[in-house]
């Protein structure tokens, strides 16, 4: 009986800051997330990203940020990784 839940061992981004301007309307970001299970996992899910690539339990997430999605100012963006396995632990 499977009763571990995953590990997320690490979640980075390749840059943290993006810069839009009328010049430069959109940056792309890649998120890559290494996570692992005691039996397998079934799924990674990153909301508001698209899955690249996956490889050995590195999962690598896209996300185009673009100039007309934002008003003028700062603006944080915060995204939460979800492994679950095989057993439906997260």
């Amino acid at each position: 009986m499977d009763d571990q839940n995953p590990t997320i061992t690490s979640f980075s981004v390749s840059s943290s800051s993006v810069a839009l301007t009328t010049s430069v309307q959109s940056v792309t970001r890649a998120f890559t997330v290494v996570a692992s299970d005691n039996v397998a996992i079934s799924t990674v899910s990153l909301p508001g990203t698209s899955l690249s690539s996956s490889n050995s339990g590195t999962y690598i997430f896209t996300k185009t940020y673009s100039y007309g999605d934002y008003s003028f100012g700062a603006t944080t963006d915060s995204l939460t990784v979800t492994v679950t396995d095989t057993a439906g632990n997260a």
